[in-house]
């Protein structure tokens, strides 16, 4: 191995242990947030049960999107994170699992929750409620949305 290769090598572990470090620094933090009952903007997932896996950050940290308050993370590059938490998710992509997101619209002074339409249907209050406990949203500044199509069951599923 040449010393070009070798300190690669040594570069690309120590981002990736920078990395893993942001990471967990990252989890502690949003923790540490929800206990203290701070509304966070995110993305989630349900299992079969109706229990929420997500990841939220508080909405005075949230990346400014125009009008709106965002998570900067993302379904896509978050699914392997969700995928060790619950032994149901494995083996299957992100998109095959009932998903949302929370943003927060500044002008309207709304939490803004994108589900699935099926989600819009009385017995699915608990769903939105553990929505609401997970992420510390005040129920009367949430607004569901059941018409994003990003967040619809796709043929496949």
């Amino acid at each position: 191995m040449t010393d070009k290769n070798l300190a690669a090598r040594r570069k690309l572990a120590r981002d990736i242990h920078i990395w893993n470090m942001a990471s967990q620094i990252a989890d502690a933090y949003e923790k540490e947030t929800r206990k203290a009952g701070a509304p966070m903007v995110g993305i989630f997932w349900f299992d079969s049960k109706g229990k929420v896996h997500g990841f939220g950050e508080p909405l005075r940290d949230a990346e400014e999107h125009g009008d709106f308050r965002i998570c900067r993370r993302d379904h896509y590059e978050t699914w392997h994170a969700i995928e060790e938490m619950s032994p149901e998710f494995k083996d299957k992509e992100y998109e095959d699992v009932d998903r949302g997101r929370i943003t927060y619209d500044v002008k309207r002074e709304k939490f803004v929750v994108y589900l699935p339409k099926e989600y819009q249907a009385a017995k699915m209050a608990k769903a939105r409620r553990n929505i609401n406990s997970y992420f510390n949203l005040p129920r009367e500044f949430v607004e569901y949305d059941y018409t994003d199509e990003h967040y619809q069951k796709t043929e496949w599923r």
